[in-house]
């Protein structure tokens, strides 16, 4: 059993000790497009803000939220 938890671990040790090239292409086009993907992402938050206030306000009186 032992033999197999090394092998195991080995083989986890030889697969997950770098990033994938996949992700790392994934990351580099993300960072190249983080302004639009800030923006993007902003406007989201604030769609869902906006939404959340409307959500408690219906359901004042099974919710209390105190905003950060």
């Amino acid at each position: 059993m032992k033999d197999l938890i090394k092998e195991l671990n080995k083989n986890k040790d030889y697969t997950t000790i770098c990033g994938s090239a996949t992700s790392e292409i994934l990351a580099l086009i993300a960072l190249r497009n983080k302004q639009n993907l800030k923006e993007k992402n902003i406007k989201i938050i604030k769609e869902n803000i906006t939404l959340f206030k409307e959500f408690l306000k219906f359901h004042s009186d099974k919710f209390v939220f105190i905003y950060p």
